[in-house]
């Protein structure tokens, strides 16, 4: 038997033993990255707005990755920023609208489903972060309701933007958080690109060596309207117009449902958008200052190369495409495809991925996964996401591919509300029309992979339907659906004999797209990330190329599992039983569920009919969608 003084002697050694391999693996576990998020307002990637940003080009593009395909889910402000910030799709948030009191309303609905603490900084501060946020976050946040009936939660420091002044660029109104309590602020005299540039500046000095890694996002408005630039770059880019793109003003109709309708833009139209769009871009000037004083402050304090910079905007814009006047709130490419730019440890210098298709869904989990590689995967607090982290390294083709193979091939776009058009024309125009009847809800897909690149939508107004082949029809204007309208005496392009895609008749090709549409637009979660497996659960089909195979033709033609999608009338009303403040998944009717079609139960017990409802709210919009 041992003696009891060896035995203490033993374990005290024991103990000595492990107490030194913990510090010596704390010693060898690398620090976790700082991670810095640059998100600008209604900045578009197709109207060459990057191009002119010296400091972007020079300190993200050339030493980091600017994703290609990167898609926004939903294109309007507060509905695609809560997206952004908790991974789910705007049909699973609820969020739809940017005004209180409205339907699926702005920061009044971010409070009444708890998105002000079921989000990425409450998610990062528990995986050990200082966070920080300055700028606009929510609209609808104001010195009356910003702490009524909750504050935000998940932040360390703050110093957020208030309505009804934040667009005003200068005399802006913020409230601060220390910590401890939030405050409303005098208003800032200021230029408030400037003021939050200075205000992630001081953060990064006051945090870089904390002990803590932090997560810091600076959230300009610019460019969105009034697009007022700060007063000495008033004058730059003389003569610089809105890029004459072949969608641009076309002398030849394009697009459906109300964009159809839209006259070409005359000379007077078009010199106040070159006018706009000049100031957009000195607006955006400012911002590029604040890209240098990011980086430059990252790199005073010796902490640039373990620092991640996301850089991306909440949506898309456009100006004249389509004979549009400037906004947001269409399913062209001009509005959801978005700049996408990450620089950072294990992220390749100057390149550009054009074969992995993101979204705004998977910014949320990508951040997380990089603050606590452990908790990669789906689920946060018992919370699933609706996207997929982008993993890294990705500095090799085999690291694209890794991420490629982790996703689909399949990109959610959705929007309920009136047809909007921004600025002073779109004002006018709004004014003369009969607004009523001019729906802009719809769903719409874009599914890309080798070999395709399509464009499938499906809108309210009319039943209208959309197709193109962006393969060869980037610019989106060669409708090919059978349905598509067309000019005068003239034929569509289905009728001129353009009668397959992808070497398949295009019947064929719709139904999959259908298919696709019937499970996305209410998807959740795993639904969202693998459509094709709801569909094909026996495994083999894991992109639309698998689907098109022949052998599948009588299923998607025929079976009763899968719906021919199209509208059946629009409303200017909320129908009777409607929440007049929730998103209802009862009323997106029929929906999917365990691969099988199905109609939901309204909580009054009363099951809906064939056919049934599908509600579209904003502004109180609704519509029924029928399924053939």
């Amino acid at each position: 038997m041992a003696h009891p003084q060896s035995f203490r002697r033993l374990l005290a050694a024991l103990s000595l033993l492990c107490l030194f391999f913990s510090y010596a693996a704390a010693a060898a576990a690398p620090p976790k990255p700082n991670i810095v998020v640059i998100l600008t307002d209604d900045q578009d990637l197709h109207l060459n707005s990057l191009e002119l940003m010296e400091n972007l080009q020079s300190m993200l593009v050339q030493q980091g990755t600017i994703f290609s395909k990167h898609y926004g889910h939903v294109s309007l402000c507060c509905p695609a920023r809560t997206t952004l910030w908790t991974g789910k799709h705007a049909h699973n948030t609820n969020v739809t609208s940017v005004t209180n009191g409205l339907p699926g309303g702005a920061w009044q609905q971010v409070q009444a489903l708890g998105w002000y603490k079921k989000y990425l900084f409450t998610w990062m501060q528990a995986a050990g972060y200082s966070t920080y946020y300055s700028g606009k976050l929510f609209n609808g946040y104001s010195a009356e309701n910003y702490c009524e009936p909750h504050c935000l939660e998940g932040l360390s420091s703050a110093h957020v933007l208030l309505d009804p002044s934040m667009y005003k660029y200068y005399n802006s109104s913020w409230t601060s958080y220390d910590g401890h309590k939030w405050t409303v602020d005098a208003n800032f005299t200021g230029y408030n690109t400037d003021q939050i540039t200075e205000d992630i500046a001081d953060y990064i000095h006051a945090n870089a060596h904390s002990g803590k890694p932090f997560f810091a996002v600076a959230a300009p408005v610019a460019p969105h309207v009034p697009t007022i630039p700060k007063h000495e770059y008033k004058d730059l880019y003389p003569g610089l117009q809105v890029p004459r793109s072949p969608n641009w003003n076309p002398a030849n109709r394009s697009g459906v449902a109300t964009v159809w309708t839209l006259d070409q833009l005359d000379d007077q139209n078009i010199e106040e958008l070159d006018d706009w769009y000049r100031r957009r871009q000195q607006c955006l000037k400012s911002v590029d200052d604040m890209i240098a004083t990011v980086v430059q402050t990252l790199e005073e304090e010796g902490v640039l190369d373990n620092t991640y910079i996301f850089y991306t905007t909440d949506n898309g814009f456009h100006m004249g495409n389509h004979r549009l006047q400037g906004g947001k709130t269409t399913c062209y490419e001009e509005d959801i495809n978005l700049p996408f730019i990450v620089r950072g440890p294990g992220v390749a210098k100057n390149q550009s991925v054009t074969d992995l298709v993101t979204g705004h869904i998977d910014l949320a989990p990508t951040i997380l996964t990089l603050a606590q590689p452990d908790w990669a995967g789906f689920v946060v607090g018992g919370d699933e996401w609706d996207g997929t982290a982008i993993t890294f390294p990705l500095e090799t083709a085999a690291d694209v591919q890794r991420n490629v193979d982790a996703r689909s091939d399949s990109t959610h776009i959705e929007y309920w509300g009136p047809f909007q058009q921004e600025g002073v024309y779109g004002a006018w125009w709004f004014i003369g029309q009969d607004h009523w009847k001019n729906v802009n809800t719809y769903k719409s897909l874009r599914i890309q992979g080798a070999g395709y690149n399509l464009m499938y939508s499906v809108w309210c107004q009319d039943s209208a339907h959309e197709l193109y082949d962006m393969s060869w029809d980037q610019y989106q204007m060669t409708n090919l659906h059978p349905y598509a309208p067309s000019e005068g005496n003239t034929t569509n392009a289905y009728d001129k004999g353009m009668t397959t895609v992808l070497g398949r008749p295009i019947w064929n090709v719709l139904h999959r797209l259908d298919a696709l549409v019937l499970i996305l637009k209410t998807c959740a979660s795993e639904d969202c990330r693998w459509p094709w497996k709801q569909l094909h659960p026996e495994g083999g089909v894991n992109n639309l190329m698998d689907a098109l195979d022949a052998q599948y033709d009588a299923f998607y033609a025929h079976s009763y599992a899968v719906a021919k999608v199209g509208w059946e009338q629009c409303y200017t009303g909320l129908l009777p039983h409607a929440s007049s403040t929730l998103y209802a998944i009862e009323n997106e009717q029929p929906v999917w569920l365990n691969q099988t079609v199905v109609k939901m139960v309204r909580n009054d017990g009363e099951r809906l009919a064939v056919g049934a409802k599908w509600l579209a709210l904003l502004l109180g919009w609704g519509a029924y969608l029928a399924f053939a």
